[in-house]
């Protein structure tokens, strides 16, 4: 097990401009996660880490590390291509994670928060300091990237800063894919920023509904399932929505809590058909940009239907939830 250094396995030193990555397990100290537990979570992490970095040709021995307790801080080889941070490492990585929970119970599986940046490091003899290694930890710990992931099902959450998305994947180099991430502000103690977060691959399933016209049970399966008339709805077409109807839907939406905020519309249409997500014209203003992800779907057969469980997964049942399917429901039937 790595022991905190202040050098590599190999002997040297981060100094100057280095990328960094960090990690740590959510819910470490979770019930039931006695130090038995610990200690196997903290060995599979670290069986996972080295596995992920040597096969993507960063050889884990040759990293600076910094063990944290619940996660660790590496820092690569000062002549890594950093693009491989991203891809194929974090893809590696997640693999790594589904293959270790696959066999694990409940207390013994693995959830990775992971975050990238690149600046200024310097070491004192105990390890590595500066304002770099605070602000990839903010990351980090931002309690909206915590949230997004919770709302996640994915074994692992990636968060980029500014530094690192401008430099590393908004110019798509290697496999990075610009389109994959969606900007975040977060505020965490003295730090306020615009962050981006990898978007989620799979949302957290919407809990079982019985549909009123048919009174069976929608699976767990593709987003396009829903209840009721907007049970995967053929094309709309704005076009033949009036604008009562459509900006009835839109309060209905913005009423859910999870939809008034920022960060919950970039989770759901993160989470939308690319041929969809993609031509949405976001809009900083919650209204607006709520308007724009319900007139996109509108245009493409099944979003809407896809657009009502992506909500629902995040948001959960409520009020607002039945009140949104009722709405749709008649828009629905005014459009067929």
């Amino acid at each position: 097990m790595p022991d905190s250094t202040s050098t590599s396995p190999n002997g040297w030193a981060p100094s100057g401009r280095c990328a960094i990555f960090v990690c740590d397990i959510v819910a470490f100290g979770g019930q039931g996660r006695h130090d038995r537990i610990q200690r196997h979570l903290r060995e599979a992490l670290y069986d996972r880490l080295s596995h992920s970095f040597d096969h993507c040709g960063v050889p884990f021995a040759d990293c600076y590390q910094e063990d944290r307790g619940d996660g660790a801080m590496i820092v690569p080889p000062p002549d890594t291509d950093t693009t491989v941070l991203v891809s194929p490492l974090v893809d590696e990585l997640r693999a790594e994670l589904r293959r270790h929970n696959e066999v694990s119970s409940d207390v013994a599986k693995i959830r990775l928060r992971v975050s990238l940046h690149t600046g200024e490091i310097e070491a004192d003899g105990r390890g590595i300091v500066g304002t770099t290694v605070n602000h990839a930890f903010r990351l980090l710990d931002a309690p909206r990237f915590k949230e997004a992931l919770n709302h996640s099902a994915d074994d692992i959450g990636l968060i980029v800063s500014a530094d690192f998305y401008e430099t590393v994947i908004r110019p798509g180099k290697g496999r990075a894919d610009p389109d994959d991430y969606v900007p975040m502000e977060v505020l965490n103690k003295e730090t306020r920023t615009t962050a981006w977060i990898r978007k989620p691959m799979r949302a957290v399933r919407a809990a079982a509904v019985v549909a009123p016209e048919t009174k069976t049970k929608v699976p767990d399966a593709p987003p396009t399932a829903t209840v009721g008339r907007a049970q995967d709805p053929a094309r709309i077409g704005a076009d033949r929505v009036s604008a009562q109807d459509l900006f009835q839907v839109v309060d209905r939406l913005v009423a859910v809590p999870f939809m008034a905020t920022q960060e919950g519309r970039d989770l759901v249409v993160g989470s939308l058909r690319p041929e969809v997500a993609v031509r949405i014209p976001r809009r900083s203003q919650a209204n607006l940009d709520t308007y724009a992800i319900l007139r996109t779907c509108l245009d493409f057969h099944g979003a809407l239907g896809e657009l009502l469980t992506t909500v629902k997964a995040f948001a959960g049942e409520s009020e607002q939830i039945h009140a949104l399917e009722e709405t749709i429901d008649r828009l629905v039937a005014r459009g067929e």
